[in-house]
Parts: C-alpha cells; structure tokens; sequence
C-alpha cells in the first residue's frame, strides 16, 4: 500500500512529508510548508514540487495563514488521513506488531 500511496508522487520524501502531516495531525498543531519541507532530506525546490502533486493528487490540503500572508498551512484532507492509517496498519502487520 505505502508504494501505491507515493508512486508517481516521489517516494521517500512523500512518505516522510504524509507521515510528518498525520504526526502534527494526531498531535493537533499545524505545520506550515516551511517548516515541512525541512523534514525531508532534499532541497527546498524539491520538496515543493513534491507538496505540489501531493496537492494535485488530493493528498493535502492548503490554507492560507490568516494572519501572516506569507505563511501557508499544510494538512492531511480525511480521505489522505483514512490512507496513511491504512498504511500503517498493513506495516505493523507484516511486521507482526498488533495496534
């Protein structure tokens, strides 16, 4: 499941970024682009392309910060959140790990 979810979108980095916005979502705080784009171990050009397909692809969401225009926040829409958690659960069963 995880290789269907970032193929075509970029692989290890978009994993990262999906699982990044469903840690900061389980944890209720946001994460702007800024700050998710430095989680991943590629240049910032990169990564916003990447955040770009992902975006394309419906599997986050923008939102503009209200009070610094600059600023754009990044989330996971439900149906993106129902995939990772399907994701996860398929690891921890191969790996044998009950949830």
């Amino acid at each position: 499941m995880y290789q269907g979810l970032a193929q075509g979108i970029g692989g290890n980095a978009v994993w990262i970024f999906l699982l990044e916005l469903y840690a900061s979502h389980t944890e209720c705080r946001r994460i702007d682009v800024s700050s998710l784009c430095r989680t991943a171990p590629i240049p910032a050009a990169t990564a916003l392309r990447k955040l770009q397909r992902l975006h394309a692809a419906g599997l986050i969401e923008r939102e503009p910060d209200v009070m610094d225009r600059r600023r754009v926040f990044v989330s996971l829409p439900p149906q993106a959140i129902a995939k990772v958690e399907a994701c996860l659960l398929e690891i921890a069963k191969i790996h044998g790990i009950e949830l």
